[in-house]
């Protein structure tokens, strides 16, 4: 599922932020299924870490 996901994001999310460096790539870094939250970190193609992004099944829910 993840992979899946991680290639729709980097294909068709990040190129849509003009803030992210091109050719960039994420990371899973928190997967917690019981809260449906994943954590991801924006990488770029140099290696550098550029942002940490909070992904929710719910944006509404605390």
């Amino acid at each position: 599922m993840w992979a899946d996901l991680k290639l729709e994001l980097e294909a068709k999310l990040l190129p849509l932020v003009g803030q992210v460096p091109a050719g960039s790539k994420l990371n899973l870094i928190l997967a917690d299924s019981a809260c449906a939250i994943d954590i991801v970190r924006v990488v770029a193609s140099n290696g550098a870490q550029f942002a940490d992004a909070w992904l929710d099944s719910d944006p509404l829910a605390g």
